[in-house]
């Protein structure tokens, strides 16, 4: 997580470093939700919900297929993104 110079005025810019299987996520670790833009974030409620509730919210997405496969084979999403977090988080 980042913090920009005019923090608490603008949102964090918020990165994994580790391969992450999540429509949010970006190739890149690059996070995609609508309360960490300039236009939604508020500092007095982002940092807990980024925090604690990783949900994925309608719309808020890099990956359409990933989305897809989230909300049609909930299983086979939960299937991969626990193949990814062992190949590339080892846990």
């Amino acid at each position: 997580m980042h913090l920009p110079p005019d923090y608490p005025f603008k949102p964090p810019n918020v990165t994994f470093k580790t391969k992450v299987f999540h429509p949010n996520v970006s190739v890149y670790g690059k996070i995609f939700l609508k309360m960490l833009t300039n236009e939604y974030f508020s500092p007095m409620y982002i940092m807990n919900r980024i925090l604690t509730t990783p949900e994925i919210s309608e719309g808020d997405y890099f990956d359409e297929n990933i989305t897809k496969l989230y909300v049609e084979d909930n299983a086979a999403f939960d299937a991969t993104a626990h193949a990814w977090t062992m190949e590339h988080a080892g846990a």
